[in-house]
């Protein structure tokens, strides 16, 4: 994982999310972080949150995990945003057991708002193999809602 500056107000968002990850609030504030296209901040602050300062990497990638699962049923697009986000990373690590649940979640989903999140996503400007993953995930929604906006 590459270091990435965590300001205090996602620090403070991450610790809601972990604490009360179905929290109106927070789920809010982290639907308008990602929708400002600060999505990878959200997800690495999450990360930190989630390291307890120990600064294991795996462990704060599984335990990330397990906040978005909790998020998923109560915000789809933004659990599932940050789940995308965080599948090449946990591959990355060899955390195949992480990458293997978001694809479960993925192909799960019959959230709109996650196919529109994914599209997001994928014109982020993300790696072309990650682009192409995303783009696969939103028209396998997008084809279990019939195409629904």
């Amino acid at each position: 994982m590459t270091p990435m500056k965590t300001l205090p107000a996602d620090a403070a968002l991450a610790r809601s999310l972990v604490l009360t990850p179905r929290d109106p609030t927070a789920l809010d504030a982290a639907a308008a972080q990602v929708a400002a296209g600060r999505g990878e901040h959200v997800l690495a602050a999450l990360l930190e949150a989630r390291s307890d300062g120990d600064g294991e990497a795996d462990a704060a990638i599984v335990d990330a995990m397990s906040t978005l699962e909790a998020m998923m049923p109560a915000r789809p697009a933004v659990a599932g945003y940050l789940m995308a986000r965080l599948h090449p990373v946990a591959g990355g690590r060899y955390l195949h057991h992480v990458a293997d649940a978001i694809d479960l979640h993925m192909d799960a989903s019959a959230s709109a708002g996650l196919a529109d999140s994914l599209s997001a996503l994928a014109a982020e400007g993300v790696r072309p193999r990650s682009r192409k993953r995303y783009l696969q995930w939103e028209a396998a929604i997008r084809g279990r809602v019939g195409g629904r906006r």
